[in-house]
This record gives structure tokens, C-alpha cells and sequence, in this order.
């Protein structure tokens, strides 16, 4: 199983794949493979699992900063 950045949040902050899905309006599946890392999140996507983690777009892509 790989761990991806989405996940690992996810996991920190006690929400399943599932709650994003359903809380955002998402299939379970789209919201699967975002999270599992095989296909892009919509900027929908990434503004819903925010507020629903309570997370900020800077906390998800600090690691992307150009320096």
C-alpha cells in the first residue's frame, strides 16, 4: 500500500475516503484514486477535502514550493 501525502492527512485527522466522497459529492471511486495518487484532484476536489480535514492548500503542497 502506498502512502500518499492525501492519505497520510486522512489518517492524521481520523477521515475515511469515504466521508471526503461523501461530504464533497465525490464517487467513492474518484475520491479513491485521488487519494491513492493515480489520477489528479479537480481544484474542487482539493477546496472540499480541505475544508473537510481542515487543512490548507499550503499545508497539502508545501512540499511543491519552488525555493
Amino acid at each position: 500500500m502506498q502512502l500518499t501525502k492525501l492519505k497520510i492527512q486522512l489518517m492524521l485527522v481520523g477521515v475515511s475516503q469515504s466521508e471526503i466522497a461523501r461530504r464533497g459529492n465525490f464517487s467513492i471511486t474518484y475520491a479513491n484514486r485521488v487519494v491513492n495518487g493515480t489520477q489528479k484532484p479537480s481544484k474542487r476536489f482539493i477546496a472540499s477535502f480541505c475544508e473537510v480535514t481542515g487543512l490548507t492548500k499550503e499545508d497539502l503542497f508545501e512540499d511543491e514550493k519552488v525555493k
